[in-house]
């Protein structure tokens, strides 16, 4: 599919496009492709349509130049997601995200609110980390954790 006036390309999978039910779109995590989803595809297309696309600079898609700012570099997939959406005629779905595909799929979802009608997360990535203890309420550990992490000390 042919995004920024054909510029750019997203390699991209479709299952399942004549089913008039609210269409699946997969997306991939870090250093991966499409192949993720080999083993879903037939279950999750048999009764809506599916699409699975590369992200920009993974599989066989576009490799732009991103830039050096986090921010800057979200928000460069962020458009690449929803110029795909656009040339795909795409006006609602249920948006699916795997790892680094899962914190951009919330990121698209945040942006986007208006096309998504379900999100989906498998094992995000990227998300911020837990609190230290010292933020947290204070919750004390069990006694039989205690007594491991003790004797373990010993061992």
């Amino acid at each position: 599919v042919g995004i920024r006036n054909n510029s750019l390309h997203t390699w991209t999978l479709s299952a399942n496009t004549e089913s008039k039910n609210l269409p699946i779109v997969l997306v991939h995590g870090f250093c991966g492709g499409i192949g993720l989803w080999v083993h879903n595809i037939d279950a999750l297309s048999e009764s809506r349509p599916l699409y699975a696309f590369d992200l920009m600079g993974f599989g066989r898609s576009s490799r732009p130049k991103f830039s050096n700012d986090p921010i800057v570099a979200e928000n460069q997939f962020i458009e690449s997601i929803e110029d795909w959406r656009k040339e795909m005629k795409l006006n609602e779905f249920i948006l699916m995200g795997h790892s680094f595909g899962g914190y951009l799929s919330a990121a698209y979802a945040i942006k986007y609110p208006q096309f998504v009608k379900a999100l989906i997360l498998c094992d995000p990535w990227g998300f911020p980390e837990i609190p230290a203890p010292s933020s947290r309420p204070d919750t004390q550990r069990p006694l039989w954790v205690r007594v491991i992490l003790k004797l373990s000390k010993y061992v």
